[in-house]
């Protein structure tokens, strides 16, 4: 377990639920609104800020230059 990750999301919807929110966002019906970009260094910062209800949309957590995936 050297690079042991936990990944959140949410949870409860189904399979057609989650199409048509793509099919909806390919139209432009919805818009992602991005409230930050961090490093993965800084990911802790992006949990406290949900955590404590400060994000208006998304964080992205965004690898460093050259890293691959």
């Amino acid at each position: 377990m050297i690079n042991e990750a936990n990944v959140m999301g949410s949870v409860g919807n189904t399979l057609d639920e989650l199409h048509q929110a793509v099919r909806l966002v390919d139209e432009g019906k919805i818009k992602t609104v991005v409230d930050r970009c961090l490093s993965l260094s800084r990911f802790q910062e992006g949990i406290d800020a949900l955590t404590n209800g400060d994000l208006v949309g998304r964080a992205v957590l965004v690898p460093p230059i050259g890293e691959a995936p």
